[in-house]
């Protein structure tokens, strides 16, 4: 039976009233909802780079008698009841009703157009933990209030509850701030034997930039780490930040809160911040991103529509009509001024303030993004003559994969030359990925060519295709690293392929969502073939670390594995010291490397390789590795090793603490598994000594490729001209870098440069489409002195310049 309601019913023009005054939108797009009211009016989740921006919570401020504090964690029976709303969850897939409850014909179209599973949800139940559960045992009675709400363990938890109950511990402590607001917050921990210890403190901040300070407390009780907040924080649901680092008790944890008055007196602004109103904050944040990146020589290319990226780094993406950026790789996004510290580098906000108050610099008007369901009107060509030859030649991929692909229709070309993959769901098309097969790197940066997301394609989807009848899920940064993999091991069978376009949780929960909806059974393996490089193992101890589940069924968790390209491998030159250095202060080479490899993966640069922060060894404590003093480094932590090593071996919890103190016990448990994983993985399967690391399984294919001798074919013909007497020949170059170059030449005058490619598949590739005419841009001014090269032939169905991106972008904000 359907909950009765406590609370009085109302209407969905009272809802919409409620929702709209508080800044809440509609949207047509089923999968970017989450309310359907009862006339099939949207609610928008606000949807920003696979980030949820509106939470279900909105809708109690709707019902001010309604408690979700009077012993109950789930208020929704009686909402549902007065509302007869049903809430989407499009993470998971799962629309969320109460049992008994009856949709409207309206409803039901929604649900059914955005291909929703309806479920029952949860009815009430109460805070106190069941009888057969560690129930902590105090002294005196608490307060039901002043007990954390429970949240199911995330390796053990099903998906939609857990999604549900982290929703509602959120909501908890969002009313208990803003209740408390003024007051300081004291957090007990009790464990299952009923031990408390201090967990943490929210206190009130002396310092005149800082509101709040949030102190968490070492098993010992000494300070642990800090964490500064704005008092804007206590108002804001949205993306809070204050939220996600406060925590849910569990079922063998549980967290109490408390509260007392506090006065603080601050201390005096420092001179530093005189001169910052906030009309130059206002209009720092409104100044064109676009034209900041190119002030400061941040080459942004444009993948179509409002977005944006960095030509050095793909995974930072801006958005031109939000005026706002996010590196999915190192995890921070923003504003205009997050953008000037994070990206640019200034070192405070200040400085990042005074710097866009800048005449020069033109503003923009963040517009509402009206984003509507995805229709496929992209022109396919009959001919798929290009797209073929790019992905076979120059990426090096199987004709024969690509071929069958093309076949069932999950590969295209569209009429501008460019590879489509068309996202399948079901057999209907939600969305594509649009690769580029002009090489262009003027205009694309170091990648040479442009890549897209079709526009409204379906949010944290991506390519997909099967193998046989799956039974295992593998995924992929993008769709040539999945092509790439099978090119290499075709014997792979019944496995459905996935590729996320980046390195994002959602669409790994929606593959599997849909690995089910295909299979009706959950994979027996979830791989990860992500690239070896830090976004690539952070993102992959994010995912074993907080997005793990449980087949229901079995009760087994599902297992992970990822089989990223050379993850054993070490360079040549880097092991030689560590081995040495092992060998002076007497440990193992092992679990020094291991060390190395969890933290910069073998890299002197800022990027942490590790999900856990782990910081203090191989890198500075603002995680600059050790870079030029490498080698004195390593000798320092291979002595700490000596020391910390006793008749057990190696005591690597001290190390860690004693190379990060700051570091969370819960992370230090898990980098330490890493750190053993690999030094074990070294000892027992040996080393793989390189002179340079392969990133991606593209990158493996063609060298792959290279060793079997395809660079020789390439180098040794002499491609004849059709229409001129001359023809070409390629030589092979050591650029000033020491890295080889392939270069094109008149076959007659060896002297004479036309133009160059960074692998022999480019080089095919560039000579097969374009022939003598296939002249670089940056070569073509390079060369086009030399005697004896005609102009005409140089500039023949040659790429076009990109604009200057300062011009780009003072008319993108223009328009």
């Amino acid at each position: 039976m359907a909950t009765e309601a406590t609370i009085a019913p109302v209407t969905d023009d009272q809802i919409l009233k409620y929702l709209a005054d508080i800044g809440d939108e509609l949207t047509t797009n089923p999968r970017e909802g989450i309310f359907v009211l009862r006339n099939g009016s949207i609610i928008s989740g606000q949807y920003e780079m696979g980030t949820r921006g509106v939470d279900h919570n909105d809708l109690l401020g709707l019902f001010p008698g309604l408690d979700v504090t009077d012993g109950h964690v789930e208020p929704w029976g009686q909402v549902h009841a007065a509302t007869g709303v049903v809430r989407l969850v499009a993470e998971s897939g799962k629309a969320l009703v109460m049992e008994g409850q009856d949709l409207t014909a309206a409803q039901r179209k929604v649900v059914r157009d955005g291909s929703y599973e309806v479920v029952a949800a949860t009815p009430a139940v109460t805070l106190a933990p069941a009888s057969n559960q560690s129930q902590p045992q105090h002294s005196e009675q608490r307060d039901p209030a002043s007990i954390v709400p429970e949240v199911p363990h995330a390796a053990t938890g099903n998906l939609d509850e857990i999604m549900i109950k982290s929703d509602q511990a959120s909501a908890w402590w969002f009313k208990q701030l803003r209740e408390h607001a003024g007051q300081a917050l004291k957090i007990t921990q009790v464990d299952a034997n009923g031990e408390e210890r201090l967990y943490a403190t929210l206190t009130k901040s002396s310092r005149p930039d800082v509101d709040l300070q949030l102190t968490s407390f070492a098993k010992d009780g000494g300070p642990q780490s800090h964490l500064e907040f704005s008092q804007n924080t206590l108002k804001e649901w949205e993306n809070n930040p204050l939220l996600s680092e406060l925590p849910h008790s569990s079922p063998d944890t549980h967290y109490l809160a408390s509260w007392e008055e506090q006065t603080v007196e601050k201390a005096k602004p420092k001179s530093a911040n005189k001169g910052i109103t906030e009309k130059m904050i206002l209009h720092a944040k409104a100044v064109s991103i676009l034209d900041v990146a190119a002030k400061n020589g941040v080459n942004l290319v444009h993948d179509g529509g409002d977005y944006w990226s960095w030509d050095q780094h793909d995974s930072l993406k801006v958005n031109a009509r939000k005026n706002q950026f996010i590196w999915n790789s190192r995890q921070v996004g923003g504003s205009t001024i997050d953008f000037m510290m994070k990206v640019v580098g200034v070192d405070n906000f200040q400085k990042a303030v005074t710097a866009l108050n800048d005449d020069s610099l033109s503003t923009t008007k963040v517009a509402a993004e009206d984003r509507q369901p995805f229709k496929y009107d992209i022109q396919n060509s009959q001919d798929f003559t290009k797209a073929r030859d790019y992905l076979t030649l120059a990426r090096g991929l199987n004709p024969s994969i690509v071929d069958q692909l093309h076949q069932r229709g999950f590969i295209q070309q569209d009429s501008k030359g460019n590879a489509v993959f068309v996202w399948a769901h079901d057999g209907e098309r939600v969305g594509a990925s649009i690769q580029g097969t002009t090489i262009d790197k003027k205009r694309n940066g170091p990648r040479g060519t442009f890549k897209q997301i079709a526009k409204n394609s379906e949010q944290d989807y991506g390519f997909n295709f099967s193998i046989g009848r799956p039974k295992q899920l593998y995924v992929f940064e993008s769709p040539i690293d999945a092509l790439s993999y099978l090119s290499l091991h075709p014997q792979t069978k019944d496995t459905m392929f996935f590729a996320m376009d980046g390195l994002k949780p959602q669409t790994v929960t929606k593959a599997m969502a849909y690995f089910h909806s295909r299979t009706g059974a959950v994979p027996e393996r979830v791989g990860f073939g992500v690239d070896n490089d830090p976004a690539g193992h952070r993102f992959f101890d994010e995912m074993i670390n907080k997005h793990a589940f449980v087949n229901v069924k079995t009760g087994e968790t599902l297992p992970y594995g990822h089989f990223m390209v050379d993850n054993l491998a070490i360079p040549q030159e880097r092991l030689k010291v560590l081995q040495q250095q092992a060998a002076t202060a007497g440990v193992p080479w092992e679990p020094l490397a291991a060390l190395d490899k969890v933290e910069t993966n073998f890299h002197d640069d800022k990027e942490v390789n590790n999900w856990f922060g782990l910081k203090g060894g191989f890198t500075h404590s603002d995680g600059m590795a050790a870079g030029e003093a490498y080698e004195e480094r390593t000798g320092q932590l291979a002595g700490l090793m000596h020391d910390l090593t006793g008749q057990n071996g190696l005591d690597y919890q001290a190390l860690v603490k004693r190379l990060d103190p700051a570091l969370d016990p819960t992370m230090q448990h898990a980098v330490i598994t890493k750190i053993k994983s690999y030094a074990g993985q070294y000892e027992r399967l040996g080393v793989k000594p390189v002179r340079y690391e392969i990133k991606d399984w593209n990158d493996r294919l063609k060298q792959v490729q290279n060793e079997s001798g395809f660079p020789t074919r390439v180098i040794d013909r002499i491609y004849a001209k059709k229409d001129e007497e001359n023809a070409l020949k390629v030589i092979q170059e050591r650029n000033q870098d020491g890295d080889n170059r392939l270069k094109a030449v008149q076959a007659n005058q060896l002297n004479k440069g036309l133009f160059e490619a960074d692998s022999p598949q480019e080089m095919a590739y560039l000579i097969k489409t374009y022939g003598y005419s296939a002249v670089d841009k940056e070569d073509e001014r390079k060369y086009q002195q030399a005697p004896g090269v005609k102009a005409e032939a140089s500039q023949k169905q040659a790429p076009a310049l990109a604009q200057q991106p300062a011009q780009a972008a003072a008319q993108a904000a223009g328009r």
